[in-house]
């Protein structure tokens, strides 16, 4: 990269000189990313997360209970296995597992083990982290009792149950389809732009759609379950219980080929850098564990730095999560959440860019 032509006017004070060099170390690695990449960061411009979940999903259901075990016990896809793929981080391999499984172990094992006329559930690894009905009943009314304390309103048992979903592997069906539904091309052709037929492969190959034949030889897709209840749940529950989240900095590595959209290094027209994540979105407390993620031997490792404050806290996922990992540490933000660039430094061969964090509203 050409440095930039010298000029007669006043020499640089020293924090002047020190943003300059930042400012091109920045953008050296940002050209390292462009070379090495294999694929782009998509998000929606930073306002989108006011918006929320309607534009991308619809309205909820009235009823999103019933809509909850709708998605996953009557559902097409129900009662078919799939699994997530091979991807770095993923700690459950080739296990394979189904929406009605992962229900009942997330909602009610016992009534589950009734309904579906087994002794005990298949093996997991990891070991699956069980609570009965009445178990996730106890941790919602300490979750609700936190928030009273706060004048906040209460989190439902439905979104609490939502949200243990979540950190099963149903959560690829979940984010898959937000990134799907968020990508205007990929409701209109077999093969769109690189990114959405990307996505359309992930779509299928966890079986979220189908391609049903018409008149001319077309292939038309057809979602097989949305799961509007469920992610409407979800983020209840992500908004509601970041309320009672400390403020304090998180992480988000990202590698392995990654580059960034100019909407991260460009300002838009009201001077804001950044992007909307429209699925849900995972960060860490363990900064060395975001870094682990994000270098390789081959490639620039880039990390989003995260301040979190009133305008948006991840929700701790200890006391609900499925596949409790004490390590990771892990957060997690509402869909549709904004991050707003503040400032990039160069750490080696890592680009770190700080962002403040803009949730979503409750819908």
């Amino acid at each position: 990269m050409p440095l930039p032509a010298a000029t007669s006017g006043p020499p640089l004070s020293i924090p002047q000189a020190l943003k300059l060099k930042g400012a091109l170390e920045a953008e050296v690695l940002r050209s390292k990313l462009a070379t090495q990449s294999k694929f782009t960061l998509a998000h929606g411009p930073v306002l989108q997360a006011g918006s929320g979940l309607s534009p991308v999903l619809g309205l909820p259901p009235a009823d999103r209970a019933a809509g909850l075990l709708a998605e996953h016990l009557e559902s097409e896809d129900a009662r078919e296995l799939f699994d997530i793929g091979r991807y770095p981080g993923n700690v459950w391999g080739d296990s394979q597992t189904t929406p009605e499984l992962e229900y009942w172990c997330a909602v009610d094992p016992e009534a589950g083990l009734a309904a579906l006329g087994i002794q005990s559930f298949p093996p997991a690894e990891p070991p699956r982290h069980m609570l009965t009905a009445a178990q996730l009943e106890a941790v919602v009314a300490r979750h609700n009792e936190a928030l009273q304390g706060r004048s906040l309103p209460p989190v439902s048992t439905a979104a609490a149950a939502a949200m243990r979903m979540y950190t099963s592997m149903m959560f690829k069906k979940y984010n898959t389809l937000l990134r799907c539904l968020a990508l205007d091309s990929a409701t209109h052709a077999r093969t769109p732009g690189e990114a959405a037929h990307v996505l359309l492969q992930t779509a299928e190959q966890v079986g979220l759609i189908a391609w049903d034949a018409r008149p001319g030889g077309f292939l038309a897709l057809r979602w097989r379950n949305r799961y509007v209840a469920t992610i409407y749940l979800i983020n209840e529950a992500a908004v509601k219980l970041g309320r009672l989240t400390t403020s304090m900095p998180v992480y988000r590595g990202v590698g392995r080929g990654a580059q960034l959209a100019g909407q991260w290094v460009q300002p838009d027209e009201f001077g804001m850098r950044g992007g909307t994540e429209t699925s849900f979105m995972s960060v860490t407390k363990n900064r060395e564990l975001a870094l682990q993620f994000a270098t390789n031997e081959s490639s620039v490792g880039l990390i989003f730095e995260l301040v979190m404050g009133a305008a948006g806290r991840g929700a701790d996922l200890s006391a609900l999560d499925m596949t409790y990992l004490p390590h990771e540490g892990e957060l997690l933000f509402p869909a549709c959440t904004a991050l707003e660039v503040t400032r990039e430094r160069v750490e080696g061969d890592m680009l770190v860019i700080s962002c403040n964090v803009i949730a979503p509203p409750i819908e």
